[in-house]
């Protein structure tokens, strides 16, 4: 690389050192805002709740719940007098490992199983990581 590049480089990972810091700070700055909105706009019997302003800018608050369920215990409970329906979800996921295997030595296979895949570039990451002095 030449020194021209090298201090283009150095300026832009300063530019984005910048950028991500006010990136940070605007959204803890909006975290803040929605918490104060949420503040003044009191909870609903349903779990929204919208205020129209003069102007006519409508401000909309949704409450809720979140629940995270140990299964394994619940099933433990089920019993006639205590019945406890369940619904179970399994993922199946793309094992990339046992994908690439089949490209390289079972292309018939591979082939089969690509007509089933989208690939798709990821987006560019860039970090900047300071050096220790």
């Amino acid at each position: 690389m030449t020194d021209r590049q090298l201090a283009m480089l150095q300026s832009l990972a300063t530019t984005l050192e910048y950028a991500k810091a006010a990136e940070r700070r605007s959204r803890e700055f909006r975290v803040d805002v929605e918490q104060w909105i949420a503040e003044l706009i009191p909870p609903a019997e349903t779990d929204s709740q919208t205020v129209t302003l003069p102007d006519g800018t409508k401000i909309v608050v949704t409450r809720g719940l979140t629940y995270k369920a140990d299964t394994e215990a619940i099933k433990k409970l089920e019993s006639p007098d205590c019945p406890m329906p369940l619904r179970y979800e399994t993922t199946c996921k793309l094992e990339l490992g046992t994908y690439e295997h089949y490209r390289k030595s079972k292309p018939a296979v591979f082939a089969q199983i690509a007509e089933h895949v989208e690939v798709k570039p990821r987006k560019v990451a860039v970090a900047i990581k300071e050096t220790k002095t």
